[in-house]
């Protein structure tokens, strides 16, 4: 991807912990790592899928939303 667009700056980080200023981002979408993070039931996930998923979800999420997440989880 790296020669497909040189004028992009690539970056790896772990998605549960993004080395991103808060509100740098105004949207944050992908679908692809929730998607390869989840295993098990989707409406009863095994303990180390929700602790992970909410790291992720903590690092994108506006705070309207992290309240929302949070009060789910439970």
């Amino acid at each position: 991807m790296e020669s497909k667009y040189p004028e992009m700056t690539w970056q790896v980080m772990d998605v549960r912990h993004l080395g991103f200023e808060d509100d740098i981002f105004e949207v944050a979408l992908d679908k692809g790592t929730l998607d390869a993070m989840l295993h098990g039931s989707l409406w009863d996930p095994p303990e180390g899928v929700r602790e992970n998923v909410g790291k992720y979800v903590d690092e994108v999420s506006y705070t309207k939303y992290h309240a929302l997440w949070r009060s789910n989880a439970s």
